[in-house]
């Protein structure tokens, strides 16, 4: 593996002129303030259905077909063509997307992108290979990139009806320069050969020490690769010069995302992430990202790979650092802040708490352990632990600049009501 690259802050790093990333409130501003752009349906997927999760909410594959048929559509979609199948992988066979939408739905108009953005009908359809392969990447954006922009989006079978659902929903509001992220080849030729001709790429890629035969825990590996491997390409794909919006495929869209993502005041971000709370970095949502003009070896795309790095840590470190006695935990025990059991265990959402630590290391010019501390154990000097771990201004510095009051948030949320500036970081 290629030496370990620090971020700028970090000792040892360089300080230039930082990258900026800027936040939007997921419970109003994507939700409200943005005339209820995206609609999110859960955190996480692949680990089996959802039984309170419908997703009629969106359009229809039915509906989609009826809308882009025509001329300037995309008419290939409307039927099976030689050699194509209906999407038999994972759950789309079995799920809604084959019903008709509910009558609401179906004389809804959409609210479609401005026309620069619209891509429905102009793009080929990529049928991809292999994306560790030299070339296959830089071929995939050649294909799929719409003047400059890429929308990505990952699965496994099971999270395949999602996936396509969030697809259709773009579709709906004339964006397709997308692309699907899937697990194996078996898979994307499914996606890509079904009479939706959903284009992906699949990857042999995983992380060093987190395999099925080499991770600490075994039976973790196929959703840690599913969870990391977005972040793993989104770092690649600052390379290429492409803008990128990355979605987990629990959401549908319902108006133009890039209305607000290219307004004067979101324009001058570099990164764009979502808040589950406060706008500090803590209380960051990584399920929408988007990255506009990102420097290559940049603060942005040395965060997205300092997410992988740490999480390959905790595989390659297993009990030896991180379990009973490991040397990580063993001074802290030692001086009466932790105590134990000490072992790796499942913890969901583990790229987002590494993305709320990376950044708040970025934001804070060191390196900071607040939301992911890789292992259990059981805090005695919560004072201690968190000033050795995070720094005793971790509370002020992890903070995003300029934040909106409550108030603001509110009027936002109402129709016509003024938006506030997005707050915003430098990152160091």
């Amino acid at each position: 593996m290629a030496e370990r690259e620090r971020l700028l802050g970090w000792e040892g790093g360089t300080k230039t002129d930082g990258e900026r990333v800027g936040s939007i409130w997921r419970s109003f501003v994507m939700v409200a303030g943005l005339g209820a752009l995206l609609t999110a349906y859960g955190q996480m997927y692949g680990l089996g259905a959802r039984a309170s999760i419908s997703i009629h909410a969106s359009r229809s594959a039915a509906e989609f077909d009826s809308l882009h048929s025509g001329p300037g559509g995309l008419a290939a979609v409307g039927g099976l063509q030689p050699g194509q199948t209906d999407l038999p992988l994972g759950a789309l066979q079995t799920s809604p997307l084959s019903a008709p939408a509910p009558a609401a739905n179906r004389t809804r108009k959409p609210f479609a992108v401005a026309e620069r953005f619209q891509s429905v009908g102009k793009l080929q359809v990529y049928h991809g290979g292999n994306l560790e392969q030299p070339g296959e990447l830089e071929r995939a954006v050649a294909m799929r990139a719409y003047n400059g922009e890429l929308v990505l989006t990952y699965a496994n079978e099971a999270g395949t009806a999602w996936a396509a659902n969030l697809i259709f929903s773009l579709r709906g509001i004339g964006i397709d320069h997308t692309m699907v992220i899937v697990m194996s080849k078996e898979h994307c030729d499914a996606m890509a050969t079904s009479r939706h001709q959903i284009s992906c790429g699949w990857a042999t890629w995983d992380m060093e020490g987190c395999k099925a035969d080499d991770g600490p825990v075994a039976k973790w590996a196929f959703i840690e690769r599913l969870w990391f491997i977005r972040h793993h390409y989104l770092a690649r794909l600052i390379r290429l010069n492409v803008n990128v919006m990355a979605l987990d495929g629990d959401m549908i869209l319902h108006g133009d995302p890039y209305a607000v993502l290219h307004s004067a005041a979101m324009g001058r971000h570099n990164m764009v992430i979502t808040s589950d709370g406060a706008f500090t970095a803590s209380e960051v949502n990584n399920g929408f990202l988007y990255l506009r003009n990102c420097t290559a070896g940049g603060q942005v795309e040395r965060v997205l790979r300092e997410v992988i790095y740490r999480e390959m840590d905790v595989c390659r470190g297993g009990d030896r650092v991180f379990g009973a006695n490991g040397s990580f935990w063993q001074p802290l025990d030692a001086a009466g802040i932790t105590a134990g059991p000490h072992h790796i265990a499942f913890t969901g959402a583990r790229d987002q708490k590494y993305y709320q630590d990376v950044l708040a290391s970025a934001f804070c010019a060191r390196k900071v352990i607040m939301r992911m501390p890789f292992s259990s154990h059981k805090v005695l000097d919560g004072r201690r632990f968190e000033e050795l771990l995070a720094g005793t201004d971790i509370r002020d510095c992890v903070r995003f600049r300029n934040p909106p009051s409550s108030s603001q948030l509110l009027r936002a949320a109402q129709e016509g009501g003024p938006q506030p500036t997005p707050p915003w970081h430098e990152l160091s």
